[in-house]
């Protein structure tokens, strides 16, 4: 581990373009010591530094300083934080994540093609506490501005993964109603996105010292344990659906809506069939990411964390029972109610 951060911090920091940087880049060609070249469509190349991508690689530098004592490894990380903190700030929120990311060949923010300038963490977690030792007046703004920016109506928690303007308001003080789930609403609820927005609030809490950030965290945490089949035990990946999502359909590019009620409703009938019914939800693997940062939490919160850690093993209990086939050793694809949809 010594070894690897040692070629990192040798070979792996932004001297790519007009403007050298204590950033870190996304990845090191191990026989050449280049950075890694991302290409666009149109085929021009750049090297990225995405902040949000390199979170676990400040907590191993920061780790590797308390285990060795040798305080390079966290001043490497100390230096990337505190110039992302203080450079790459977009929109009151940072240019990272799943379609934001700073182009160190050029100097200069890039956002996917075909997304624009949006902001987006799915199961990134970044480490706050860190960032909060860094700065912690910016991380609490930042902290802060994710749930405004994501957060679309506060009584329900209906929110979209994607965030484009920070938006003033109450904050923690406003008024929650919860309600049913899987309700129509303006945002898609996917839970890699929401998990990011439960662990920064609850992770505030901590560094705070203030409980209405967790309240919060645990709504929204909650909401996606409001969606299990009362049989099976077994949740979504979504509390709401959307009427205007993209249905992805070739023979019909206009049809919006749930897209699994859309292309399976028909196949089911009788059953509650929707993109947060489905399991696994995308590809054969379930998202076991979430529940490992719901049994985080806990571990940092302690008895303030229950909940959450008793949320993440009921639902992966729920998946041992109901969807996975010991004698071949893989999940099968079936509704939250238990209908297998093999075939």
């Amino acid at each position: 581990m010594r070894t690897f951060a040692d070629n990192v911090i040798a070979w792996g920091t932004d001297r790519c373009g007009p403007k050298p940087t204590p950033l870190f880049v996304d990845g090191i060609n191990v026989d050449t010591h280049e950075p890694v070249k991302w290409k666009s469509r149109n085929g021009h190349e750049w090297v990225i530094s995405n902040f949000a991508s390199q979170q676990n690689l400040l907590r191993t530098l920061d780790g590797l300083t308390a285990l060795t004592g040798e305080t390079r490894y966290r001043q490497a990380a100390t230096a990337a934080t505190r110039y992302a903190l203080d450079n790459l700030d977009r929109g009151r929120l940072l240019c990272w994540g799943g379609h934001m990311a700073y182009n160190a060949s050029d100097a200069r923010f890039e956002c996917a093609e075909d997304k624009g300038p949006v902001h987006e963490l799915k199961a990134h977690y970044p480490y706050y506490d860190f960032l909060w030792r860094v700065d912690p007046v910016k991380t609490k703004t930042l902290m802060e501005n994710i749930w405004r920016a994501h957060v679309l109506d506060w009584s329900n928690l209906d929110f979209n993964r994607h965030g484009e303007n920070v938006k003033p308001g109450k904050l923690w003080d406003n008024e929650y109603k919860g309600g049913p789930v899987f309700f129509w609403g303006k945002g898609l609820t996917f839970h890699n996105a929401g998990s990011d927005l439960y662990y920064d609030a609850a992770i505030l809490a901590k560094l705070s010292n203030d409980n209405k950030p967790l309240l919060w965290a645990k709504r929204l945490a909650h909401r996606y344990a409001e969606t299990r089949n009362l049989r099976t035990g077994i949740g979504g990946v979504q509390f709401s659906q959307a009427a205007d999502a993209m249905c992805h359909d070739p023979a019909n590019p206009k049809a919006r809506g749930d897209r699994a009620q859309y292309f399976y409703g028909d196949d089911f009938p009788g059953h509650r069939v929707y993109e947060g019914t489905l399991f696994p939800a995308y590809g054969d693997t379930p998202e076991a990411a979430q529940r490992i940062c719901l049994m985080t939490l806990a571990d940092q919160l302690g008895p303030k964390g229950r909940e959450f850690s008793q949320w993440a093993v009921e639902e992966l209990i729920a998946w041992g029972k109901s969807a996975f086939r010991a004698d071949q050793c893989k999940f099968i694809p079936i509704l939250t109610d238990g209908t297998r949809m093999e075939g």
